[in-house]
């Protein structure tokens, strides 16, 4: 196990990571730009142009949240927690696609230094290093080097597991209520993190108040539900915009 440290040091092994996630980035934009040349026979005249072939799929609909809230019923499937990031740093960046991109890459850098630390609490520094490399490498990874929530997700997720593990249960909650905010699938850290208090509880046989911090997970979730109600009137909609998008999709493919 690694030695107790300040959580906002970084050590050698946490900017190798670092390092490593930053290159596989440099090399997707690449070898996207390669692929959209060769495509298109188009040559970019500038790099927000290149920027701009990640600008695609899930990307444009959270920018938009980003940038106009919740318009419309259809809006409702992004959850929050990304595009407010996004809103929060285009302050700085005067460009929403741009701010995107960056919160992106800090939620993979915090996401890969969080999750060498996880993996260093019960396994080798080799082994640290290589759960990482896998991470990166793993054929949908593109998905947390561009502009998409699961990076911050990832972030949050390792947050409240490195928390739990190293008895900061106050922080865990935290992270798990912004894992619940980032996306829908974080609501199943309540369970999880409540094994892991099984878990303790098992080993020591004493309780401890400080475990309750868990619950701050449904209050993250509440805040997505508190959207749908301010949107829609039902904080339940985003079933039915689902369920309409699921028909459509399946509609197209049929025809």
């Amino acid at each position: 196990v690694e030695p107790e440290r300040r959580w906002w040091k970084l050590d050698r092994e946490d900017w190798l990571v670092i390092g490593w996630a930053l290159s596989i980035k440099a090399l997707l934009c690449v070898f996207g730009a390669s692929v959209q040349h060769t495509i298109n026979n188009h040559r970019f005249g500038s790099w927000y142009e290149l920027l701009e072939t990640w600008n695609r799929w899930d990307a444009p609909g959270a920018i938009a949240v980003a940038r106009d809230g919740y318009t419309s019923g259809r809006s409702l499937v992004i959850h929050p927690l990304f595009p407010a990031l996004v809103r929060v740093f285009s302050w700085i960046t005067h460009d929403y696609l741009v701010s995107a991109l960056l919160v992106s890459t800090l939620g993979l850098l915090v996401a890969v230094v969080l999750f060498r630390r996880l993996v260093r609490i019960d396994y080798e520094q080799s082994i640290a290093r290589e759960a990482v490399w896998f991470l990166l490498i793993f054929p949908t990874a593109y998905a947390i080097q561009v502009g998409y929530t699961e990076s911050v997700l990832l972030a949050a997720l390792f947050g409240a597991f490195l928390a739990a593990r190293t008895d900061r249960w106050a922080v865990a909650g935290i992270c798990g209520a912004l894992a619940a905010v980032a996306r829908p699938n974080g609501i199943l850290l309540l369970p999880v993190l409540g094994i892991e208090v099984a878990y303790q509880w098992y080993r020591s046989r004493r309780w401890r108040w400080s475990w309750l911090w868990i619950f701050l997970i449904l209050l993250g979730y509440g805040v997505y539900l508190g959207v749908n109600y301010s949107v829609s009137g039902n904080p339940l909609s985003f079933f039915d915009v689902r369920d309409r998008k699921s028909t459509r999709l399946n509609s197209s493919h049929i025809t």
